[in-house]
Order: C-alpha cells, then structure tokens, then sequence
C-alpha cells in the first residue's frame, strides 16, 4: 500500500513540476519583417546620440533612400497611412550634428522632423519638416533627453511627446493631422507637476479653436 502511495505521490509532483516548466518557457517570437510597410508604427528605441554612425541597419532599403542627403543621423522613424489614401507614409526624426559653437546648451543636439507621403508610384514625398516640435537633445533639464516618441492615433493623427524638469516635472504633447493637403496642428496637451506630489499636477489642453490654421512648417513653440 506505502509503495501505491509513494508511487501516486510521485506522479502528481512530475505533473506539477512539468506544467510550471511550461508556463515559465519563454514563448517564441515570430521574426520581425522590416520590409513590411504594412506597420501602423515602427519605433526603435535608439539614445546614443549625436555619435551613432549605425543610422538602423534595420530600416528598409527602400526607404533609407528617402532620408534627407545630410550629416543628421536617424534616432526614429514610424510607417503609417497618415492621408487615408491606404499607402504607407512615413515620419523621420533625425539628429542635427552639434554646434560646438554655441554656448547655449540648448542650440546642441537639435532635431528634425520629416513627413513623407508616398505617391502612387510607389515613391515617397517629403511634405512636411519642423525643427521645433521634438525637443532639443538637451533640452529636458537633469530629465535628460525630452523627446519620449511619438503616438500614431486612431484617426490618423500623430502625436510627438516631450518630458522632462527636475523638481518640477513638465509634459508636452503636440498633435497633428492631415487636412485640406497639409498637416496642421490641431491639439495641444501640456501637463506640470510636482515630483514630490505626482497625483495632484495640472492638465490643459489647447484645440484648433485656440490655436488657429497652424501647419507643420510653420509650427514654433515660440509663437503659441
């Protein structure tokens, strides 16, 4: 009877051990296709900044031929239908080279944003640049680098996000859409809080209403 027992008992703890083996494996990740322009959004999370040289050995061919001809480096880049014409568009966020000249730190590790549209033969089209909606490099004060990427909506819209303070913390969203065959900004989100009391910050946001017809090109946060 002991031996049934010790033979039962035995049974139920390999049962045991083998389903906590399998709920601890780790689960099999299908290969990313970086060909595939399909992607609502495609954000790589890259911070060694302005001295990478490597500019995404995982962005397409095809698409790293549409990056601007000069000595900025690539930090992100997303693929989305931002026009509703059902094509793959696509949003750069590249790296100026600093300016050793400048003593203002805030003129150092500027950056760009491209959006290009691609057309019906397949190429792509830059429409739209701004080197004021992502935040300078060293512009999130002892937060380090501000620009925390950008959210593409569900209506089409895209959203770029700045961070950053000491012991007051800022946040800053910018959103824009596509509208009569420009990209104007269409809603403003900036939030202020203490660190030392993060659940009782302060939220406003300003809409088209208060912000009036500002495109992309001419979007400066000076001017708001």
């Amino acid at each position: 009877m002991k031996k049934h027992f010790a033979f039962i008992i035995g049974l139920l703890f390999g049962i045991s051990f083998a389903a906590c083996n399998s709920q601890t494996q780790t689960p099999t990740v299908a290969p990313n296709n970086n060909n595939d322009l399909s992607a609502n959004k495609r954000q790589l999370n890259i911070r060694a900044l302005p001295n990478s040289t490597a500019n995404f050995d995982s962005l397409p061919a095809n698409l790293a031929a549409y990056l601007p001809s000069t000595n900025e480096t690539l930090i992100d880049y997303y693929q989305t239908d931002l026009n509703a014409d059902h094509l793959p568009d696509l949003l750069l966020v590249m790296q100026q080279p600093t300016d050793t000249t400048k003593a203002d730190t805030e003129q150092e590790g500027k950056r760009q944003l491209y959006v290009l549209l691609q057309q019906a033969n397949a190429q792509y089209k830059m429409v739209a640049q701004n080197s004021k909606v992502v935040y300078c490099q060293n512009c999130g004060g002892v937060m380090g680098d501000p620009y925390t990427g950008i959210t593409i909506n569900p209506d089409q819209s895209f959203t770029v996000s700045n961070y950053g303070g000491s012991a007051w913390r800022w946040g800053i969203d910018y959103t824009f859409a596509y509208k009569n065959n420009d990209f104007f900004w269409i809603k403003e989100t900036s939030t202020i809080f203490s660190s030392a009391d993060p659940e009782h910050g302060e939220t406003k946001q300003r809409t088209e209403t208060q912000l009036g017809k500002v495109t992309l090109n001419n979007f400066d946060t000076k001017n708001n």
